[in-house]
C-alpha cells in the first residue's frame, strides 16, 4: 500500500502545482491578461484527456505485465526530457528564449505549443497515474479497499491548490519552484517504477502458481469457482476467492480529477476464470481526483505477444453486470438509502441523448470555472491567487457530488444557485468598486452552486458499471469542449464576456430541469415551494442577462480579443459642451475624448495637467528651458489608451507608445471616428506593437536605447494590473532608457492592490527618489495616483510641484522594505488594501529639511 499511496498522492500533487507555475511563466510574454490561464487550462484539460485514454487503452488492451513494461518505459523518456531540458534550458520547465513571442498574432496556438513542448510529457505522464495505479493495485491487491488511494490523491490535489498563493508563492522564487518540481517528479517516478516492478513481481508469481494448477486457471480463483459474497462493517462488499468488490465510493472517484477534466476509468485485463472487479473512487489529478475502474475476471487467456484480446477484457458478462448492479443496491441499502435506480436497471448501452446530456452537463461546468476565472481575474490581476481559488471550489463540488447522492439536494442547491446568482449580477453592476471580499463570495457561490449541480445531476445520470469508462471520457471531453468554448469560440464570436451569463444561466436551467418533475408525494406546500423556485431560477438568469446587456447596448464600438473586451461607450450626446465618447476595457474607463471640435484637444480623465504625468512633462519642459537646451521632449507612454497623452505634448517633442492590443491601437488611430488625440498632437507619434517590456527588450538588444524624459508606465487590463511591467527587473529595464535626469512616471491607481510599498521598494533598490501625486475627480479630470520616480532628490520640489492643485507627497520607506515585487515572486496578497496608515511609509523633505518620524496615512484608491 505505501509504495502506491506516495505514487498517488505526489503525482496529483505534483499535477496540480506546476498549473499555476507554468502560468506564471506564460503570463509575462503574453500580456498578462486573463486569457493567459485560459489557455493554460486548455493545454491541461486536453492532456488529461489524452492521458486517461492512454491509461484506458493500457489497462484494457495490455496483459498486466506489458502494462508494467510500457509505463516504464513512458516514464524513462519522460524523466530524461527532464534531465535534457533542466541542463539545455536551465530549468526543467521554464521556457527557453526561443519561444519569447515576436507579436501578438495566434497567441493561443503559440502558447499551448510552448506547454506541450516543456511540460507536456511529464504532465501526460502525471495524469496517467492514478487510473493506472489503482486499477494495478486492485490486481495485486485484491483483498484491499483501494478508497485511501483516491483519499491521498483527493488530498494531495487540494493541497497543492490551496498551498500555491499562499506557502509557495510569496516564499519561494519562481526558479526554485520549477527545480523542486523537477525533483519531485524524479521522486515520483522512481515510485511509480517500484509500482510497476511490484506489478511484475506479482504477475510473475501468479504465472508460476498457475503452471501447476490444472484446467487453465490463470488467477487466484480457479476457474468456475463459485464466488461467496460478504459485506462488511462499513457497507463496503467484497466477493471473497476472486469475487466483484465494488468500492462504496464508486462514482466518487471521477470527482476530483476533473477540476480540468474528469478521470477516465482504467480498465485492467481480467484474469481467466475469476469474476470482474470494479474499483471506483475518488483521487486526484489535474482536477485532482483519480478513477480506476479495473476488471479482473473471465477473459480468454492472452496471446502469445502479450495482448489480451479487446473482449477478453473490456466488459463483464450479462450475468456478472446485473449481479454487481444488485450489490451496488444492496450497498445503498445498507447505508440507510433508497437503491440506486441505475444500479438496479438493466445495463443497456447508453443512447445518443444520454452521451449528450453527459456531455453537456460537463461542459456547462467547465465554462462556468473558467468564466468566474475571467471575470475575477479582469477585476485584480491575473495570477494563482485568482487561478487556484475557483479551480479549488470546482474541484470540491465534484468529490461532494461523487462522494454519494445524497450529498446533493436539488433543493438546497436550487435556493444556493438563486441567491448566489442574485449576488454575482450585483456584483457585475456595482463594477470594480465592489469590495474584493464580497466580490469573492459572491463568485465562488455561484461557481459553487452551479457546478453543484452540474455534478449532482450527471452522478445522477451515470451509467450502468460496465459502461463506466465511457462515461468519464465523455465527462472529461466535456471539460476540454468547456476549455475551447470559452479560450477560442468565446474570444473570436462574442463581444463580452457572455460565458458567464450563459454558463450560469444553463446551471439554473439545469436545475430548473431537475425540479420540473413532481414527486409522487408532493404536498401542496412543496409544490408551491417549488414553483417558486422556479419562477426565481427564471428570474436569475434573466437578470445576468439583462445586467450584461445593459451595457452593450449603451456601446457604439466593441470588440473582444485574446487581450479582452474593449467598448466604446457614448455620453451626454444631447449636450454639446459634454458630449464625449469613452473607452471601457472591461469595467474601467481608460480614457475619454470630449467630442465638441473646440474641446477635443483637451486633456482628460488620468492625464489633466494637474495628474501625474501632466505635472513630470510640465516640470521636465521647464527645466530644459531653464538650463537653455533646446525645446522638444522624448516621452515614452506604455500603454496607449485613447492616446490622451499626446494632448500633453507639444511641437517638437516625439511620442513613442507602446500598446499590446490590436484593437486599442485602431481606437486611438481614428477608426470610427471616436478619439482623434493622436492625430490632433503636434508631436510626432511612433507606435510599437506587442508586450511592451519584451518590445524594451529587444531594443535593447539591438543597442538601441531611448533616452527618454519621461517614461509613462500606465498598463492596466481592465482594473487588473500586468505584474510582470511591476517588477524590480522591469522597472530596472525602464531606468535603462531614461535620459540622465529623466523620471518614469507610474499610474498605481488600483481599488484593491495598494502599489505603493511597491514602486517605493523599486525606488529604494534603484536609487532614486518617489513623489506620489494624488488627484481628485474633478470636471474633465478621474481620481487618479502616480508615483514619479526620479534620480534628482529636488525634481518634485520645483515650481510646477509646489503650486499643483493636486496633492504631492514625497515619500520613502522606514528601512529596508518587507518586500519587493521580482520576476520569481511576485504575489498579489502582498499588496491588498488592508485600510488604515501604512507604517513603513513616511514622508520625506527636502534634502534641507527633517524627515517626519511618524507614518502617514495610506493614499486613497482609485
Amino acid at each position: 500500500m505505501l509504495r502506491y499511496s506516495v505514487a498517488i498522492f505526489t503525482s496529483a500533487f505534483l499535477l496540480f502545482g506546476v498549473q499555476p507555475l507554468a502560468g506564471r511563466y506564460a503570463l509575462p510574454w503574453y500580456g498578462g491578461t486573463p486569457g493567459v490561464w485560459t489557455a493554460c487550462m486548455l493545454f491541461f484539460q486536453a492532456a488529461l484527456l489524452g492521458g486517461y485514454a492512454y491509461s484506458h487503452a493500457l489497462a484494457s488492451r495490455l496483459t498486466p505485465r506489458l502494462q508494467a513494461k510500457v509505463h516504464l518505459g513512458v516514464l524513462a523518456v519522460a524523466v530524461a526530457v527532464l534531465g535534457v531540458r533542466a541542463l539545455w534550458v536551465g530549468s526543467p520547465v521554464a521556457p527557453g528564449p526561443e519561444w519569447r513571442p515576436v507579436g501578438t498574432d495566434l497567441a493561443v496556438p503559440r502558447l499551448l505549443a510552448m506547454l506541450a513542448v516543456t511540460i507536456g510529457l511529464p504532465f501526460f505522464v502525471l495524469s496517467t497515474t492514478g487510473p493506472l495505479l489503482q486499477s494495478w493495485f486492485a490486481r495485486a491487491r485484491p483483498g484491499r479497499s483501494p478508497y485511501v488511494l483516491y483519499a491521498l490523491s483527493n488530498v494531495g490535489s487540494l493541497l497543492a491548490l490551496l498551498g500555491y498563493p499562499f506557502l509557495v508563492e510569496p516564499w519561494v522564487g519562481r526558479g526554485a519552484q520549477a527545480w523542486g518540481w523537477g525533483v519531485g517528479f524524479v521522486l515520483f517516478a522512481v515510485a511509480c517504477a517500484v509500482c510497476a516492478v511490484d506489478v511484475l513481481r506479482h504477475e510473475r508469481s501468479a504465472t508460476t502458481a498457475g503452471a501447476g494448477q490444472s484446467g487453465g486457471a490463470v488467477g487466484h480463483v480457479a476457474a468456475g469457482a463459485e464466488p461467496r459474497l460478504t459485506v462488511g462493517a462499513d457497507a463496503n462488499a467484497s466477493l471473497v476467492g476472486g469475487s466483484r468488490e465494488v468500492d462504496g465510493h464508486a462514482a466518487a472517484g471521477a470527482a476530483s480529477q476533473s477540476a480540468v477534466g474528469v478521470a477516465s476509468h482504467a480498465e485492467g485485463s481480467r484474469e481467466v476464470g475469476t469474476a470482474p472487479r470494479l474499483a471506483v473512487g475518488a483521487g486526484g489529478v489535474a482536477s485532482g481526483s483519480d478513477v480506476a475502474v479495473a476488471h479482473a475476471g473471465g477473459a480468454r487467456a492472452p496471446s502469445a505477444d502479450g495482448v489480451a484480446p479487446v473482449n477478453a477484457s473490456l466488459h463483464a458478462t450479462d450475468a456478472e453486470a446485473a449481479h454487481a448492479a444488485a450489490f451496488e443496491a444492496m450497498k445503498q441499502e445498507a447505508r440507510g438509502g433508497a437503491p440506486d435506480a441505475s444500479a438496479t436497471q438493466p445495463q443497456e448501452k447508453p443512447g445518443l441523448r444520454q452521451t449528450l446530456e453527459w456531455l453537456g452537463l460537463s461542459t456547462c461546468a467547465s465554462v462556468l470555472l473558467l468564466a468566474t476565472t475571467n471575470q475575477l481575474s479582469q477585476d485584480v490581476a491575473a495570477g494563482p491567487f485568482l487561478w487556484v481559488l475557483p479551480l479549488a471550489v470546482y474541484l470540491l463540488t465534484f468529490i461532494l457530488a461523487f462522494s454519494r447522492e445524497s450529498f446533493y439536494s436539488r433543493t438546497l442547491y436550487s435556493v444556493l444557485l438563486i441567491a448566489s446568482g442574485a449576488a454575482a449580477a450585483h456584483a457585475h453592476a456595482a463594477g470594480p468598486h465592489f469590495p474584493l471580499p464580497l466580490l469573492l463570495l459572491a463568485y465562488a457561490a455561484s461557481l459553487f452552486a452551479g457546478c453543484m449541480v452540474c455534478h449532482g445531476e450527471l452522478f445522477r445520470l451515470r451509467p450502468a458499471p460496465r459502461h463506466l469508462s465511457a462515461f468519464y471520457l465523455w465527462v472529461s471531453a466535456g471539460g476540454v469542449i468547456g476549455a475551447l468554448f470559452v479560450s477560442g469560440v468565446a474570444t473570436s464570436f462574442f463581444r463580452a464576456y457572455w460565458e458567464y451569463p450563459l454558463s450560469l444561466g444553463g446551471c439554473c436551467i439545469v436545475a430548473l430541469v431537475g425540479m420540473a418533475k413532481a414527486p409522487p408525494d408532493e404536498t401542496r406546500g412543496r409544490r408551491v415551494s417549488r414553483m417558486l423556485r422556479g419562477a426565481m431560477l427564471m428570474m436569475v438568469t434573466t437578470n445576468l442577462f439583462l445586467s450584461m446587456n445593459q451595457d452593450l447596448d449603451r456601446a457604439r464600438f466593441s470588440e473582444r480579443n485574446f487581450f479582452g473586451v474593449v467598448r466604446v461607450m457614448e455620453q451626454n450626446a444631447e449636450d454639446p459642451t459634454l458630449h464625449l465618447f469613452g473607452l471601457r476595457h472591461g469595467a474601467v474607463t481608460h480614457g475619454w475624448q470630449l467630442a465638441s471640435p473646440e474641446n477635443r484637444s483637451r486633456p482628460t480623465t488620468y492625464y489633466t495637467r494637474e495628474a501625474g504625468l501632466g505635472l513630470a512633462i510640465a516640470e521636465q519642459r521647464r527645466l530644459r528651458e531653464a538650463v537653455g537646451l533646446p525645446p522638444g521632449l522624448h516621452v515614452g507612454v506604455l500603454g496607449l489608451g485613447v492616446g490622451t497623452s499626446a494632448a500633453l505634448l507639444e511641437k517638437g517633442d516625439r511620442g513613442r507608445y507602446y500598446e499590446i492590443n490590436p484593437a486599442v491601437i485602431e481606437l486611438a488611430q481614428g477608426k470610427g471616428g471616436f478619439f482623434s488625440f493622436l492625430a490632433d498632437s503636434p508631436s510626432t507619434a511612433t507606435m510599437v506593437e506587442g508586450d511592451a517590456r519584451i518590445s524594451l527588450e529587444q531594443e535593447l538588444e539591438r543597442g538601441e536605447p531611448q533616452g527618454f524624459d519621461v517614461l509613462s508606465l500606465d498598463v492596466f487590463s481592465s482594473d487588473a494590473v500586468p505584474v510582470h511591467l511591476l517588477t524590480e527587473e522591469a522597472v530596472a529595464l525602464y531606468k535603462k532608457h531614461l535620459a540622465p535626469h529623466g523620471v518614469l512616471a507610474m499610474h498605481i491607481s488600483n481599488v484593491h492592490l495598494d502599489l505603493v510599498p511597491v514602486a517605493l521598494a523599486h525606488a529604494r533598490k534603484l536609487g532614486m527618489h518617489a513623489t506620489f501625486v494624488f488627484h481628485e475627480t474633478k470636471d474633465d479630470a478621474l481620481r487618479s495616483n502616480w508615483m514619479l520616480l526620479s534620480p534628482d532628490r529636488e525634481f518634485s520640489w520645483g515650481p510646477t510641484f509646489t503650486r499643483a492643485t493636486a496633492r504631492v507627497r514625497r515619500l520613502g520607506l522606514r528601512g529596508e522594505p518587507d518586500f519587493t515585487w521580482t520576476d520569481d515572486r511576485s504575489s498579489v496578497l502582498r499588496v491588498l488594501r488592508q485600510g488604515g496608515p501604512d507604517s513603513r511609509v513616511l514622508d520625506v523633505e527636502a534634502s534641507s529639511g527633517p524627515q517626519p518620524t511618524q507614518p502617514v496615512a495610506q493614499p486613497a484608491s482609485e
